[in-house]
């Protein structure tokens, strides 16, 4: 569809096709950029479900993320099973999300009885390019950037009761919403328009 609002708990942002939100830059660079429109924001959601699916693997991406109050940028997946199992059931694995700051990394698995969340300091990743990525391999997933591994999942961590749902093959989301239950609305100090920049993507079986 051309415009669509998120799946996101409570955000702001109508996703576009528009190239106000979603384009190549001419230097080989995909932008998915959040504006300011009128009274409400638009935005970019770029999704491979039914174009591409990954099996077991390296999926990762090399990114600027954006940063500001009530910015919410995410790389992340979805278990391609979603349509016949629906969520949680499909999984979703949360390589990188980025909350209001670039100074704290949240990294998440969610399935069934399980919502198993990473998070802490880190230097500024909303300042430069960094190369975000997860590894699914049958009983583990593991996400980190650049060099340092930050977060590790396997069955045995997940909470007694949850079923381990992450042995699909997964499609991939890159999106910038607005607002929202987690960081809240944007205020004055918000800068738009708020831009991810991805330089490459790549996976590696």
């Amino acid at each position: 569809p051309s415009s669509v609002h998120g799946w996101e708990r409570g955000s702001l942002q109508t996703y576009t096709d528009s190239p106000d939100n979603v384009r190549l830059d001419g230097y080989g660079n995909l932008v998915i950029e959040a504006r300011k429109s009128g009274d409400g924001y638009t935005s970019g959601r770029l999704v491979t479900r039914d174009k591409l699916a990954f099996p077991y693997g390296t999926i990762a991406a090399r990114i600027k993320l954006p940063a500001g109050q009530g910015i919410w940028p995410a790389f992340w997946t979805l278990g391609t099973d979603i349509d016949a199992v629906g969520w949680p059931a499909c999984g979703e694995i949360d390589i990188m999300e980025l909350i209001n700051t670039g100074t704290t990394y949240n990294v998440a698995l969610h399935g069934p009885g399980a919502d198993v969340e990473r998070k802490g300091q880190i230097a500024d990743l909303s300042a430069d390019f960094h190369n975000y990525w997860m590894t699914r391999r049958q009983d583990s997933v593991t996400v980190g950037v650049d060099d340092t591994a930050l977060a590790a999942f396997t069955p045995a961590a997940l909470p007694e009761g949850a079923r381990w749902v992450f042995t699909e093959p997964v499609f991939v989301l890159l999106n910038v919403a607005v607002g929202g239950d987690w960081p809240g609305p944007p205020d004055q100090s918000t800068r738009f328009p708020a831009a991810m920049i991805v330089d490459w993507f790549s996976f590696t079986p």
